[in-house]
């Protein structure tokens, strides 16, 4: 089952690509630019984000009392049967990363939370009137799933080119859980409904709620260590398809968790009982007036058994354009996998780099639950540190109290050994032949004029000077005595050809920079 929707992915961020060494948790093949690359703890990376089916103006109203309550109904009206709700959060413990030859190595730590929940507007309704209007009919709530977890990742990458064209990368990661819920992915209710009563048959079919580190979170080393362990894995690469286009594939979080720590079953059992709906009065303690509500209409079973989850894995495709050496264009499919769905992202997006200093970019994408909705980053490098910035989802913006999904990136990082722009007086020409003489010292430049040389990787490729033949000087033969017999076979001096538009004589020298411009300027990118 598929749908789209910007589902916890920061697209801005995304595209910005390796300017940021924190983009390989999208695509781990990035190696971003500078030799030593530091991230401070927490303020190197902040992500937050939410995407949800409903906004505070309908969620939450005041009664005649004056005090706020849940507008159970205003948030109903906003449902469909494919609604969902999703909440995420990363931050940055420590970043270190470096390059050694021509591989990058990194070393991080990241905490990390996400919740899901699959609300199908039909459970959600009957929750909230009962049986009132419901009588003779018949529900299956097999749309329904919630799943959180919070753990720690800590991992080792490496990025590296294997050939010129052809960029891969991988990050290991060892994961700490520490707090979790999830329903079994085969949950399915059912429900009958009586005609003119509030009596109801309940049906459970593998309706099984796990969790674990509920109870032994508020022990401290249960935070930093315990037996809730998994791994996971982190894949990229990228394709050069030609000097102006890159293909870019990233497949990340493939792994699972082991709960073993404080773990806790329920197992609903089937029931018939009497369902009036919920009673909330005010939002003050409101998951525990549901609890309460829900907790003695139903039967359950209670174990200890320890469970495994997977992680939400997630893969982006995206095709990268250079139309000038300044500017990127992207297209990417996003996708990620949640409780055994598949959620969808497009996106298409526009960098602009301001020299190495700064760049500014802007994202539009589609989302199932927002429609179309727009972001936009930057990334500033102030000497050795680094800013950048990244928001999706601006048009929610114009009405804060309507806001139903937004998507936050913030970060500080250390940038040591990044390549800067030289600033330069001297003739271009001139530039060129030093260059090549430093770098070919066997093949020199002429000291009588220009005579650049080209040196791509061990390929030298002389260009010559032209010679203006000599003129013959004439010799007096016998009877020759005013020394004019030879005036009439004289060599005339050969005429030095110009290219057509070649007025300065500068062709070959506008060549020779165009060609090792752009060769340094992929080199780089």
């Amino acid at each position: 089952m598929a749908s789209t929707g910007l589902f916890g992915q920061s697209l801005a961020l995304y595209n910005l690509r390796n300017d940021i060494a924190q983009n390989a948790r999208f695509n781990a093949a990035f190696i971003p630019e500078g030799k030593t690359i530091i991230g401070l703890p927490v303020i190197s990376g902040i992500s937050v984000g939410l995407n949800g089916a409903t906004n505070y103006n309908n969620l939450i109203s005041r009664n005649t009392e004056g005090q706020l309550i849940v507008d159970f109904d205003g948030l109903i009206d906003d449902l469909d049967e494919k609604s969902f709700y999703h909440a995420n959060a990363t931050i940055g413990d420590l970043y270190i990363g470096f390059k050694r030859q021509n591989a990058f190595l990194s070393f991080f730590i990241n905490e990390r939370i996400e919740v899901n929940a699959f609300t199908p507007k039909s459970l959600l309704d009957f929750a909230w009137q009962g049986n009132n209007s419901f009588g003779g009919r018949f529900y299956n709530f097999e749309r329904f799933a919630v799943d959180f977890k919070y753990y720690r990742e800590i991992g080792l990458g490496i990025a590296k080119p294997l050939t010129n064209q052809l960029q891969v990368g991988g990050r290991l990661k060892l994961i700490q859980g520490i707090i979790a819920g999830r329903t079994d992915r085969r949950f399915n209710t059912r429900i009958r409904t009586t005609a003119n009563t509030f009596l109801i048959d309940f049906e459970a079919n593998n309706a099984r709620y796990d969790m674990s580190g509920k109870n032994a979170i508020e022990n401290g080393t249960h935070l930093i260590n315990n037996a809730s362990k998994g791994f996971a894995l982190d894949l990229g690469l990228e394709y050069q398809l030609s000097e102006l286009a890159y293909l870019s594939f990233g497949l990340n979080d493939i792994g699972y968790i082991k709960w073993k720590a404080d773990p806790e079953n329920f197992v609903l059992r089937n029931k018939e009982f009497e369902w009036r709906g919920l009673e909330l009065q005010t939002i003050e303690d409101l998951g525990k007036q549901v609890k309460d509500s829900l907790k003695s209409k139903f039967d359950r079973d209670e174990t200890e058994e320890s469970f495994t989850t997977g992680l939400n894995t997630r893969s982006y495709i995206t095709m990268f354009f250079h139309p000038t050496y300044q500017d990127e264009v992207s297209v990417t499919l996003a996708n990620r996998f949640v409780n055994g769905r598949l959620l969808t992202t497009f996106g298409t997006g526009i960098n602009h780099h301001f020299g190495k200093v700064f760049t500014m970019g802007a994202v539009a994408s589609l989302t199932s639950q927002q429609g179309f909705d727009l972001g936009a980053a930057m990334s500033a490098n102030l000497g050795p540190v680094q800013l950048y910035m990244a928001y999706d989802h601006l048009i929610g913006l114009t009405n804060v109290t309507k806001i139903d999904a937004f998507q936050f990136d913030f970060g500080l990082n250390l940038v040591f050994g990044k390549k800067k722009v030289a600033k330069s007086t001297k003739d271009p020409r001139q530039e060129i032949i030093e260059r090549n003489n430093a770098a070919s010292p066997d093949f020199p430049a002429s000291k009588g004029g220009y005579t650049p040389v080209i040196r791509e990787e061990g390929i030298y490729q002389i260009i010559k000077e032209r010679k203006v033949p000599e003129i013959i000087k004439p010799t007096p033969s016998n009877g020759d005595f005013n020394g004019d017999a030879d005036n009439g076979k004289r060599m005339k001096p050969l005429k030095e050809r110009r290219r057509k538009g070649d007025f300065n004589k500068r062709s070959d020298e506008r060549g020779i920079e165009k060609f090792l411009f752009w060769n340094r300027w992929f080199n780089k990118n």
